[in-house]
């Protein structure tokens, strides 16, 4: 007699997987709204070693000239007096990320009330997703060259914008928002040359391009989003970050000052040793156009298969299929983005929290 059965190493199993953990674990993930292959997008996605070998994608920068423009009343020649272009470079070394679940067949399998290998999928998408998006947030809040501080200080230190942070007078607040953004998008211009152009003291942070309008997205903690709704000016000039609009930058923002889009997620980070050494202080990021970079890499298999996706999922059996394991492995890496060891699309805020017993 032929008996037809299916164990979790078929090919049409392992296949369905696929579908499912990529079509979940892309929904789960928090930074994917702002994630593009473009240089407008907030997260530049890069999939060239999804395509062949290599573990490390090199980005490059070529940044705007800063000398004058020789003008021809001067009676100057152009020739002797032309200007070197710079360019620094990013190397993004991928890394391997792998998370297993092993259960067993049989009996086992039958007493849960619970489907096991169900469940099995949604807790390695909800891990994974929440791994990915963790990289983002450790990417973002790592060694900032330049910080706003709450009393309104410039800082190249996360240790010296700490410290400022001393008082509940230093809060988040519109106008602190609109300080933050005025000295990203100038380059903390504080004089001209004599071309009548900025001396910036940094490359200005790039707004991303919105339907014909430049936007900021600002990541705070959930304490700060408490403070910033208990700013009465605050009210007065809330714009909701979700009017008629599809882009997905606005999905989960929770106000708009100034064209700059006000996202809270609790994995931003709070402190309890901020100025005085018990001021609790909340981190804050400023994100422009690439902001964060992210490569992605292809499993390659034994055989020198290379797969399409991004996430492989592997089904193995043990001992007479009595055992079921399954493994995912994404091959990806997300870093800031960084030229000449100063942050190019991004920018910290500092502010003291309000102490809500936790």
């Amino acid at each position: 007699m032929a008996v037809t059965s299916q164990t979790s190493a078929n090919p049409l199993t392992v296949n369905a997987w696929h579908e499912l953990l990529h079509r979940d674990t892309d929904k789960q993930l928090y930074f994917e709204r702002f994630a593009g292959e473009d240089e407008n997008s907030l997260v530049q996605v890069d999939r060239n070693l999804t395509k062949g070998p290599g573990d490390q994608i090199t980005f490059g920068l070529v940044p705007r000239l800063v000398g004058d423009f020789i003008l021809g009343s001067s009676g100057l020649s152009a020739e002797g007096r032309e200007q070197a272009l710079s360019s620094y470079s990013l190397q993004v070394l991928l890394e391997e990320y792998k998370l297993a679940v092993r259960s067993k067949n049989g009996l086992d399998l039958q007493r849960p009330i619970w489907d096991i290998p169900e469940v099995a999928r949604k807790r390695i998408m909800l891990n994974t997703a929440e791994k990915l998006d963790q990289l983002h947030f450790d990417a973002l809040l790592s060694t900032p060259t330049r910080i706003l501080a709450g009393d309104g200080t410039m800082h190249t230190s996360a240790a010296g914008a700490a410290a400022a942070c001393t008082t509940s007078a230093h809060k988040i607040s519109p106008a602190l928002i609109r300080h933050l953004k005025a000295v990203a998008l100038s380059g903390g211009a504080t004089a001209a040359n004599s071309d009548g152009a900025p001396v910036r003291a940094f490359s200005p942070i790039r707004a991303t391009r919105v339907e014909g309008s430049d936007h900021l997205i600002l990541l705070v903690p959930l304490y700060v989003a408490y403070d910033l709704g208990e700013n009465s000016i605050y009210h007065q000039t809330l714009r909701e970050a979700w009017a008629d609009t599809k882009n997905p930058i606005f999905y989960g923002g929770i106000a708009m000052v100034d064209n700059v889009v006000i996202h809270a997620h609790e994995n931003m980070p709070i402190r309890a040793d901020g100025g005085g050494g018990t001021v609790k202080y909340g981190k804050c990021v400023l994100m422009g156009a690439q902001a964060l970079l992210r490569a992605y890499g292809s499993y390659r298999s034994g055989k020198g298969v290379l797969t399409k996706n991004t996430t492989e999922v592997i089904a193995k059996s043990f001992g007479y299929d009595e055992e079921e394991g399954v493994c995912t492995k994404t091959i990806t890496k997300v870093q800031k983005s960084k030229f000449n060891n100063e942050d190019y699309g991004s920018m910290g805020l500092y502010v003291t929290v309000s102490d809500l017993g936790a």
